[in-house]
């Protein structure tokens, strides 16, 4: 069985939890920061990488704009956003986005994901992030919280301090470390501006 396969298996597993649909991390984000594109929304193509529950997606569709999500579970979109925008939906890991996407994204929102990925896939995915929008926004959790345990078993597998997430990122693009939000303060998260 491939690592995705594996990580698809486990998140498939996890969205079945109600509790692990409430959160809207990438909607948080989206307002925090993306300001100079959501003023231009009917001009931009967003992706969600990581997009749960698909509300942001949802969301910017609705208002006019075109934004797309992927996820690596195919029951984590809520089935009357999937039902409205079934065709703007791809179901992978972040490593594997689909060809077809490279260059397509002005920009991406990656909130409350990359710490869930794998180590050995950290580099692999900022690497197609980058080839998929030219900008991402990231919130990248530091600690193992609720959303990173499922029981016994730890989500998040790469919990790590802001210092590597920037090196890593770097590799593949300019860096931006972003000033903590003011809309929805946490303490715990990174957040880091990636354009490549």
């Amino acid at each position: 069985m491939s690592l995705a396969d594996a990580e698809r298996i486990k998140y498939l597993r996890v969205w079945e939890d109600p509790s692990y649909r409430k959160a809207d991390h990438s909607s948080e984000v989206w307002f925090e920061y993306c300001g100079e594109f959501a003023r231009r929304l009917r001009e931009i193509r967003v992706i969600d990488l990581g997009c749960g529950v698909g509300r942001l997606v949802g969301n910017i569709n609705r208002s006019g704009g075109y934004a797309c999500g992927v996820d690596i579970a195919e029951n984590s979109v809520g089935p009357e956003i999937l039902g409205k925008w079934s065709d703007r939906f791809s179901f992978c890991a972040l490593w594997a986005m689909p060809v077809e996407w490279l260059g397509e994204f002005d920009v991406g929102i990656c909130a409350d994901v990359m710490e869930h990925i794998p180590e050995s896939m950290v580099l692999k995915s900022f690497h197609r992030i980058v080839e998929v929008c030219r900008t991402a926004f990231f919130l990248i959790e530091s600690v193992l919280d609720h959303a990173g345990r499922m029981g016994d078993d730890p989500l998040h597998l790469t919990v790590k301090p802001e210092e590597w997430w920037v090196a890593e990122a770097e590799k593949v693009g300019t860096v931006t470390v972003l000033p903590r939000p003011r809309r929805v303060p946490r303490e715990t998260p990174h957040y880091i501006r990636l354009d490549r």
